[in-house]
């Protein structure tokens, strides 16, 4: 099996009125990309050029359009991984392990020895080179 190394970002999340920073944080724990190609045969989503980005938005443009953008919070974590395609681990290291046993004691006998977690994916996480694709599948099938 094949394990992907993980990261977890985290930074202030700025308050989106005043722009002051409170006490939120705001993290996200992502894959290993670089070795996450490999697992996959059909991996790539269709995106945009941009040219055609460039030519749309000309476009829009000339014949005042309003013109808007949408973010899909969590997007990718709403996709299941499929069970036809290799089991995807990611291991955590030493201390996002500690974090995890700190939240819930019951994590504690997966611990290895050398102090790391290895989870299996149920669901798509940002990292996995799967996760657009994913994504747009679920998107085009509803």
């Amino acid at each position: 099996k094949r394990i992907l190394p993980s990261h977890l970002f985290v930074r202030e999340k700025p308050d989106a009125v005043t722009g002051a920073n409170p006490d939120d944080l705001k993290a996200r724990l992502v894959a290993g990309r670089d070795r996450s190609e490999i697992l996959y045969d059909e991996k790539s989503s269709p995106t945009v050029s941009a040219d055609s980005l460039k030519a749309i938005s000309a476009l829009a443009a000339r014949d005042r359009y309003s013109v808007g953008t949408v973010d899909f919070p969590g997007a990718f974590l709403n996709c299941i991984m499929p069970r036809e395609c290799q089991q995807t681990f990611i291991q955590l290291n030493r201390f996002l392990t500690k974090l995890m046993v700190s939240i819930d004691k019951r994590f504690l006998k997966f611990v290895s020895g050398n102090g790391t977690m290895v989870l299996k994916l149920n669901k798509a996480l940002y990292g996995c080179v799967i996760a657009a694709k994913l994504w747009y599948d679920m998107l085009r099938s509803t």
